[in-house]
């Protein structure tokens, strides 16, 4: 068995004043960067930490807290985490600027910290194992679909439930544990971990490599046609030559959506459509970009951007076309 952990910590930020709570926690965890959300109410951030760290660079890590945006990816950890969602709910941002919403019936989540994606949550309560990438990455193996993304949500079966076990149980009693009962739960746990991804990977080798061809395929369709307002997942899997169902498949076994991928190209047009034509109504923008609804355009460019369509040019304007004046007409 490996020598006990180098340090088994229990953490809260209810042990410096209110005013550093934020700072202390950020403290913690180097490989992100933390900010509360804008929303957020009260001056005060109260958060709890249970951290076992092995001196090979591997952590289990147990955490409830309050809402918190966390950006990854600027900072090189090293890291991999392995884990799921007790409580509440994360918004994860990540690969091109697709979202994945994450929550306890989730399952077991992979997150690359060297990769650039946001989170943002409600209260949670999570539980991770944090591996060395490196050791990760050559588990994984040239398998794009399991390494070359932010996030990946494990499949449900095989080894997972049993790793799911141990990080609850790790996570009730883990400050009941002394060091050496702690480095013995955790290293189960990291070869659990470690077991499950190489037997995912072996599975990943022997998929039909069609499925790379037809996501492909669906993408390409999806950009040269995004400003058809009678595109559809039926019109886009007939395109390519597969079931909507599959096509649905596809989009989910890489934890996207068709609407979503369709509404970001769409969206993404529409920015640098009012970026170089200032002057263009945005009505006919929208319509320009498959939007035959102003309404639905501006809630999703909202969404999307933080501001409407119309305050957005007056930026580009203000920006970078500071003698021109938008006219009172509010197209």
């Amino acid at each position: 068995m490996k020598s006990a952990p180098t340090s088994l910590a229990n953490l809260t930020t209810t042990s410096v004043p209110v005013a550093d709570h934020l700072d202390f926690w950020q403290e913690q965890f180097t490989s992100c960067v933390i900010s509360r959300p804008t929303n957020s109410t009260g001056a005060d951030f109260c958060s709890e930490l249970l951290r076992c760290k092995d001196s090979d660079g591997t952590s289990f890590i147990h955490i409830r807290g309050d809402p918190l945006i966390c950006g990854f990816g600027n900072r090189e950890s090293g890291l991999v985490l392995v884990g799921c969602v007790r409580s509440g709910m994360f918004e994860v941002s990540h690969d091109d600027e697709c979202t994945t919403v994450l929550d306890s019936n989730s399952g077991l989540i992979l997150l690359d910290c060297d990769r650039l994606f946001v989170t943002s949550s409600t209260r949670y309560e999570l539980a991770q194992l944090a591996l060395p990438r490196s050791l990760i990455m050559s588990v994984l193996g040239p398998r794009p679909a399991l390494r070359d993304k932010a996030v990946v949500k494990l499949p449900k079966s095989g080894l997972t439930p049993i790793l799911l076990a141990h990080l609850d149980a790790m996570s009730r009693h883990g400050t009941e544990l002394d060091k050496a009962d702690a480095a013995a739960a955790m290293h189960s746990m990291a070869s659990l971990a470690i077991a499950m991804l190489s037997r995912l990977a072996q599975g990943e080798d022997r998929k039909n490599e069609l499925d790379e061809y037809l996501f492909a395929a669906a993408r390409r369709y999806i950009e040269a046609h995004a400003s058809r307002h009678d595109l559809t997942a039926a019109r886009i899997a007939t395109a390519i030559g597969c079931s909507r169902a599959r096509l649905y498949r596809l989009f989910a076994d890489r934890s996207m959506f068709v609407a979503g991928l369709l509404r970001e190209v769409r969206l993404t047009r529409a920015r640098a459509l009012i970026e170089t034509y200032p002057r263009r109504p945005v009505g006919q923008i929208a319509f320009d970009c498959g939007y035959s609804d102003l309404s639905t355009f501006g809630k999703a460019f909202k969404r999307r951007y933080g501001m409407s369509p119309i305050e957005y040019r007056g930026e580009v304007i203000r920006e970078n076309h500071p003698h021109f004046r938008e006219t009172s007409r509010r197209s």
